[in-house]
């Protein structure tokens, strides 16, 4: 392994429960966007497969714009990226923000001229945070909802579920509190000067990294050294409603948009307790309580 290698800090492991504690948290704030515990595990826009219960994981078994049976009629649904924003954050329920400072340049092909601190208090027993340096989104352009009844959409897309958007970054922290009441603080920021004449990427004798103190949880710091989007904390999930898909090719409905067959994927596990099991509920058998 050489020194161009993504560098990527674990505090401690995401367990099963924690993963999926983290994703469940996310989900309620990111516009039901899936996190990657894996962050630097690559996802890409037309991959399918199932969503892993017990972890929350999302399992790829394919990519439709690879797959010989898909990739044809794929072309015409590009995949279109966005340009970067400069920073982003998401904080689950029972986290606030104390302060916040970022100062992000994106105008440069790397993250060399960087500045960022921040304090969250974490007020429940569990709460997530996710920080995000100049990331950019990928999308898929449509969906051939023509073609879905012929048997190489369905067979390969039934009961499963489609990744149609990815977000990507250089740099990411994510953060899993596990006390209640303390202030968790970070930074990311180089450790030597950047001229500002010309741009420049990392590497040499900048050093940008990650810091952060009072963790009281499981943390995940990543940064690529040369500003390459090598990360991939967050990504949407859509199903096929094969009924819309019906409907959609009679024309039964006028201006039925091709994206209208997709939904949205929703976890597939109950409530979950602070560490991460499911919340057992009793079912009333109707018998009266003696």
């Amino acid at each position: 392994m050489g020194l161009q290698l993504t560098l990527l800090i674990v505090m401690f492991a995401f367990g099963h429960q924690d993963s999926r504690k983290f994703i469940d948290l996310l989900l309620q704030v990111t516009n039901n966007k899936w996190a990657n515990i894996d962050v630097n595990k690559e996802v890409k826009v037309g991959d399918f497969g199932r969503v892993d219960q017990t972890t929350g994981e999302f399992l790829v078994e394919g990519n439709l714009y690879e797959l010989a049976e898909t990739k044809p009629v794929m072309e015409s649904y590009p995949v279109q990226t966005t340009v970067p924003t400069k920073f982003e954050k998401y904080l689950s329920k029972g986290v606030k923000e104390v302060s916040i400072s970022p100062s992000v340049n994106v105008g440069i092909p790397s993250i060399a001229d960087v500045g960022f601190v921040g304090k969250w208090e974490f007020k429940s027993n569990k709460g997530a945070l996710l920080v995000l340096l100049a990331p950019r989104i990928s999308t898929m352009r449509g969906f051939p909802t023509g073609t879905m009844l012929e048997k190489r959409f369905e067979s390969v897309l039934k009961h499963r579920v489609v990744c149609t958007d990815v977000v990507s970054c250089p740099a990411v922290c994510l953060y899993l509190g596990r006390n209640k009441d303390h202030v968790f603080e970070l930074s990311l920021k180089t450790d030597a000067p950047i001229p500002v004449a010309a741009p420049v990427t990392v590497g040499g004798n900048v050093d940008v990294k990650w810091n952060s103190s009072n963790a009281q949880g499981l943390i995940k710091e990543g940064v690529d050294p040369d500003g390459k989007y090598s990360f991939y904390p967050l990504y949407g999930l859509k199903q096929v409603n094969w009924g819309r898909v019906g409907i959609a090719v009679r024309g039964d409905r006028p201006g039925n948009g091709e994206e209208d067959v997709l939904e949205e994927v929703y976890a597939p596990w109950d409530e979950l307790d602070d560490e991460g099991e499911e919340l057992d509920f009793a079912v009333d058998s109707g018998e009266p309580i003696e």
